[in-house]
């Protein structure tokens, strides 16, 4: 899934004039930004540096050129979509592993389990965010930085509080600083592959089993009740 801004639908030239000859129609338009856009992600899955080149998604895309720099002013605006479109699965992915359960402990457990896989399949992800959020200034950073967020501490503190109505989680830790540990631990895995590769002696990916139940054990002796 995608979301696109102003700038990626094209509706002006540069002088500021509507755009007329040659332009794609609106659902064509859409279809073709969003297959760039997917395929950017696409090709950010697999490790790599940031910077890919408008030919590489083109080609990839199996479009021209020309549709990538028609439908994206710059580089810098495809990242931006393919950031933003990364939230909107996170959110989703996160929101999916929420679900009620009758124990808190076990949506805890499939919450650290989602978080952690997401972030290993999309190993781009962290450095989109530190780019394009933590980094960046404006009104569009902090728009995505709250939308990143808002509803992610909200299901946090959610399963926190059933958590502590049905006696299993301790009632004297902050819930704010266990979302920040949790969100460092699951990263890391994913920026730190190299070490977790050279420390195991294997593929992280056979590792991060055994990781995520490591995660859930340590954090259920911190916050759970005895």
């Amino acid at each position: 899934m995608t979301v696109r801004t102003k700038s990626a639908a094209g509706s002006k030239r540069a002088d500021g004039q509507p755009r007329q000859k040659g332009r794609p129609k609106s659902t064509a338009a859409r279809i073709g930004s969003d297959k760039v856009v997917d395929t950017a992600r696409e090709l950010l899955r697999k490790p790599r540096p940031l910077q890919l080149s408008r030919t590489e998604v083109a080609k990839a895309a199996g479009v021209d050129e020309k549709l990538v720099r028609y439908y994206f002013e710059n580089y810098e605006d495809l990242l931006d979509q393919v950031t933003d479109g990364s939230i909107v699965e996170l959110d989703e992915v996160m929101t999916a592993a929420s679900r009620p359960q009758k124990k808190a402990a076990l949506v805890m457990r499939e919450r650290i389990k989602a978080l952690t896989g997401f972030l290993a399949e999309n190993p781009a992800f962290f450095k989109l965010l530190v780019d394009r959020v933590y980094s960046a200034t404006g009104s569009a950073a902090q728009a995505r930085l709250e939308a990143l967020n808002k509803r992610a501490y909200e299901r946090h503190l959610g399963t926190i509080q059933a958590g502590r109505a049905g006696g299993e989680f301790r009632d004297d830790f902050d819930p704010r600083l266990l979302y920040i540990a949790i969100v460092g631990m699951a990263e890391f895995f994913t920026t730190g592959r190299p070490v977790v590769e050279f420390i195991f002696g294997e593929s992280a990916d056979k590792v991060r089993p055994r990781y995520e139940k490591f995660l859930f054990d340590l954090l259920m002796r911190g916050i759970g009740k005895e």
